[in-house]
């Protein structure tokens, strides 16, 4: 089995940097990163100091609808190599349905071989209360986490 981990949170909120602490905490097994971005450019990704032996970037949309057959589609060629990590960690984009991905991962397909161990959602303090009345998807992220780290700056 594959330990696999979600993080996700609200635009700006920390997400990049608390997986780059976590992987810390990480650094002797075989990682994977699945990163979202919204748009086609990629800038997390290159944000990433810690190791990791692989990034796998989903661009252009969002993971949790326009991307949802590409998640799939990367957690079978994760299965299929003879060389599989330890840990997939999949960190979302700022706007995504968290409870959608974790419907994918939780699906009988994809439960024969990860081992889902948590959604964890970086809330940014300072900006919580606007996020909320902003986006329903806030709302959700916090809801349909197993973890919630509050980040005050």
């Amino acid at each position: 089995m594959i330990n696999l981990y979600i993080i996700t949170g609200f635009l700006g909120a920390g997400k990049t940097t608390f997986l780059n602490h976590y992987l810390k905490h990480h650094a002797t097994s075989k990682n994977l990163v699945i990163e979202n971005e919204f748009g086609k450019v990629n800038i997390d990704s290159r944000l990433i100091t810690e190791k990791i032996d692989e990034v796998v970037e989903l661009t252009n949309g969002c993971i949790c609808c326009s991307l949802d057959n590409e998640l799939v589609e990367v957690l079978a060629k994760i299965i299929k190599n003879n060389d599989k990590p330890d840990n997939v960690f999949i960190e979302t984009t700022g706007i995504a349905d968290t409870g959608n991905i974790i419907g994918i991962i939780k699906s009988p397909e994809v439960k024969k071989y990860f081992d889902f161990k948590s959604s964890i959602c970086i809330v940014d303090a300072e900006n919580i209360e606007d996020r909320l009345l902003e986006t329903f998807e806030t709302a959700k992220q916090i809801t349909v986490s197993d973890i919630i780290i509050v980040v005050i700056c």
